[in-house]
């Protein structure tokens, strides 16, 4: 017998359903067979093996598998990594299945690529720096690296380098980036370098493209996987290298079923199938660098800039003075005028406010009350088009911006806080000379945009960049002089224990945009929490001094990378039923020896229609915890309308 979940169709609970394998296909079929099988009142679709069974009595007469289409769609020395990801992360094993393989992989016809007759690119000359980090990585018994590097030191030329070596060797290589939108300019700098070998794996392409890119490296005609998160799934066969680029971000954790980390993932492929990793990063997750401090990881350093060029000084603004000395404005007087001084001098700056919109919340004067979605436990965010409008950043509720308050009917409105729009508007009424771009989600939802405003603002298009976290991450523009961060402390004030951790990395990454050239680069950082010290080790580029104080009140608590977390969500149509089906389950953990901090409202306490309620199991035996959850889960009789949702070593509480 074989599970098989079907591929071609699209199905609203995609499972695997089980089929005879004929005598005729006996000893031809294996986990990760791409087969042909009817389904319903169809007579062939296609479908993928993902699990063989011993013959055993159902309910109902199983159909024949009616032909074998292809080989493993993936390598069978994959399948004990699924079968890993699927009980570390308590997922099942068609949910991660399906993780791993494009979607419709079967249905879609090979197109030959053209070959490109471009000439790859000479390396440059190597720093002092780099050929020391190298010779590390070529001579250490570990297989396991951890670069820390500054911003700017050549990082990039690390992986191009070890990459290299590990094709003389006829291996393949696995490069993870943090997020799509850095994809095309990572696969240019790696497609110039090793030209066709390279492909592509996010979830940005289209069916057919993610098809092709799949088959290549499936055949070998490609042998270096460049993308996104589900690329640490690529079907390579000869695996050697994998690369976690900005191993510190986390997207590259999963927040849908099944909730895995493709860094956590990487590290677990790598020891099944005897490869090297290298996680780099300029501001490394404690996760990571704890592991280096106990020798689980060799630590390999870049603490310099290519070519000597200084880290940028970073100038921190106290807003609360710039409001006691009646400067009301978004822009504190230093970042004006350094604006205006980049402007005359025709450099370009990047201003980054991590909010996107127009305000973050229209609230009524009259009763205090906030616009609320009235699906999920939010705010509205205004956002300013042809017509003012609201929107759920959660579900995507959309309403009109209100002229009366819904709930007292008062006139007095206002908008409060503020987003990429507004910064944008305001940047306008500033700066009235300046040709502005901006990037945030709601600029780049058209495919090419985010490669086409970067592009612009490279070739000098625009003077100013104006965006969300996305400008923070792995750019490199010459003629950037200047970065301005407003708002800095926007994470500071999420109820998350990594708020500090999430602040530093992103201050001192935006920063690191600046001053990447001949031209020397300033960052100012405004602020109403100055004295913080995530946003004072960022100013001083001191990374193992932020490490070292976040350290030590996460080992008071007990947080990772001290111990480990599991978070479990209910979610119910009422509130009620959620609410007792939450309770069961903690009195199940509790008789179990495994304690859970709540059950309590989650922080979105309403989300899509849904009521949540959350435990957060704290441990250092993380296997055994994950076992008596399992039990404590499968004895729950609760009503068809709650669903639990599992979440090991999350990285959001949110």
């Amino acid at each position: 017998m074989a599970e098989v979940l079907i591929d071609s169709i699209p199905l609203k609970d995609p499972k695997p359903f089980t089929y005879r394998i004929p005598t005729a296909l006996q000893g031809r079929i294996e986990v990760g067979s791409a087969v042909l099988v009817p389904f319903g009142n169809r007579k062939g679709v296609g479908g993928v093996v993902t699990g063989l069974t011993e013959e055993i009595k159902t309910e109902f007469e199983p159909k024949d598998i009616l032909e074998v289409l292809s080989e493993g769609v993936l390598p069978s020395l994959m399948k004990p990594l699924l079968e890993w990801v699927a009980a570390y992360y308590s997922a099942p094993f068609s949910g991660v299945w399906l993780a791993a393989v494009p979607k419709g992989i079967l249905k879609k016809k090979r197109k030959k690529k053209n070959k490109s007759n471009e000439p790859l690119e000479l390396p440059p000359v190597l720093t002092p720096d780099q050929v020391k980090v190298l010779g590390q990585i070529e001579k250490n018994s570990k297989s396991l690296f951890l670069l820390h590097g500054v911003t700017g030191s050549g990082k990039t030329e690390i992986y191009l380098r070890a990459i290299g070596e590990n094709l003389e060797r006829g291996k393949q290589a696995i490069v993870l980036v943090p997020e799509i939108a850095l994809t095309p300019q990572t696969v240019s700098r790696f497609r110039a370098r090793f030209g066709e070998r390279i492909a592509v794996l996010h979830s940005g392409l289209s069916g057919g493209e993610r098809a092709e890119e799949w088959h290549r490296l499936r055949s070998g005609e490609a042998d270096i996987a460049v993308g996104a998160r589900s690329a640490v799934f690529a079907p390579l066969e000869r695996l050697g290298l994998i690369i976690v680029d900005e191993e510190h971000e986390s997207s590259y954790k999963q927040d849908s079923a099944p909730r895995y980390h493709a860094r956590t993932v990487a590290l677990k492929r790598a020891s099944l199938e005897g490869a090297t990793v290298i996680l780099g990063s300029a501001t490394p997750s404690l996760e990571s660098y704890e592991a280096a401090s106990r020798g689980e990881f060799a630590l390999i350093e870049l603490p310099r800039r290519i070519n000597g060029r200084p880290l940028p000084p970073v100038e921190v603004i106290d807003m609360r003075q710039e409001l006691r000395e009646g400067n009301r404005n978004m822009f504190s007087r230093s970042l004006k005028k350094a604006v205006e001084g980049i402007l005359e001098r025709g450099e370009q700056a990047i201003l980054l406010m991590n909010q996107r919109g127009y305000s973050r919340f229209v609230l009524c004067r009259a009763c205090g009350q906030a616009v609320r979605c009235p699906r999920c436990a939010v705010s509205l965010t205004l956002h300013k088009g042809k017509s003012e409008y609201l929107i759920c950043h959660y579900c995507g509720t959309r309403a009109l911006s209100p002229s009366i308050c819904p709930s007292c009917r008062s006139p007095k409105i206002r908008h409060f806080g503020v987003g990429t729009q507004q910064l944008e508007e305001t940047c306008q009424e500033l700066f009235p000379s300046a040709r502005i771009a901006r990037l945030d989600r709601d600029t780049t939802s058209r495919k090419g945009s985010h490669a086409q405003i970067l592009d612009g603002f490279r070739d000098g298009e625009s003077d100013i960049l104006i965006g969300t976290q996305m400008v923070a991450k792995g750019l490199d523009f010459p003629r950037v002089s200047l970065v301005g961060v407003l708002a800095a402390d926007l994470a500071l004030n999420l109820p998350d224990f990594r708020a500090a951790e999430r602040t530093f990395q992103l201050l001192t990454q935006v920063a690191g945009r600046a001053g990447r050239s001949e031209i020397p680069g300033a960052v100012i950082v405004q602020t109403y929490s100055p004295e913080h010290f995530s946003v004072q080790r960022a100013k001083e580029h001191d990374f193992e001094g932020f490490y070292h104080e976040e350290a030590e009140s996460r080992r008071e608590l007990s947080y990772p990378p001290f111990g480990k977390l599991i978070n479990v969500v209910a979610s119910g149509t009422t509130l009620e039923s959620t609410q007792e089906a939450a309770e069961s389950l903690a009195a199940s953990l509790q008789r179990r020896g495994v304690m859970a901090l709540g059950p309590a409202p989650a922080p979105l306490s309403l989300l899509k229609g849904r009521h949540r309620f959350q435990l957060l199991i704290k441990t250092e035996e993380l296997e055994s915890a994950r076992q008596v959850l399992r039990e404590s889960l499968s004895e729950q009789s609760s009503p068809k309308n709650i669903r639990f949702a599992v979440d090991v070593e999350p990285l959001n509480l949110l």
